[in-house]
């Protein structure tokens, strides 16, 4: 997952803590917004499935892309605006919010703010960030060579 100073980024909608990592993302175009840049981005995806680790598999041995485009029509079809104020988005993949649905339910418009925090934030200061979501504070940490938030 992703995150980054100024663009979207990406995080797990799940309950789990979601590594953050800095994201290379394209500038928006002309007259476009951090929604529409975000829904046209593909960030790295990890997809082991329910044995993964239990049966061998490696962070390097399933390793893909995936969109972002179910977030943002989830917050467009919740009335959350991405483009209202700077945000920094830990927006998690299209994967990460089916496999959210399947275990969870309905992605919430609660659910889809805990991942907007007011405010450009680098990433590299996120470890040390006051870190408010849009709908509750969220904690940092460093384990296993990645990031959570």
């Amino acid at each position: 997952e992703r995150a980054a100073e100024g663009t979207p980024a990406a995080a797990p909608a799940a309950a789990a803590p979601a590594a953050a990592a800095p994201a290379a993302a394209a500038p928006a175009a002309v007259g476009g917004g951090v929604a529409s840049t975000l829904s046209g981005l593909q960030g790295a995806g990890h997809v082991w499935g329910a044995d993964g680790i239990a049966v061998g598999k490696e962070e390097s041995d399933i390793r893909g892309h995936d969109g972002f485009s179910k977030f943002t029509d989830a917050c467009a079809a919740a009335g959350i605006d991405l483009d209202a104020a700077a945000y920094t988005i830990f927006a998690p993949t299209d994967s990460c919010l089916e496999s959210y649905e399947k275990m969870r339910g309905p992605v919430t418009a609660d659910v889809l703010k805990m991942h907007i925090v007011e405010g450009k934030i680098a990433s590299s200061d996120i470890p040390s960030a006051t870190l408010n979501s849009l709908n509750g504070p969220l904690t940092y940490r460093y384990a296993v060579r990645k990031h959570f938030v």
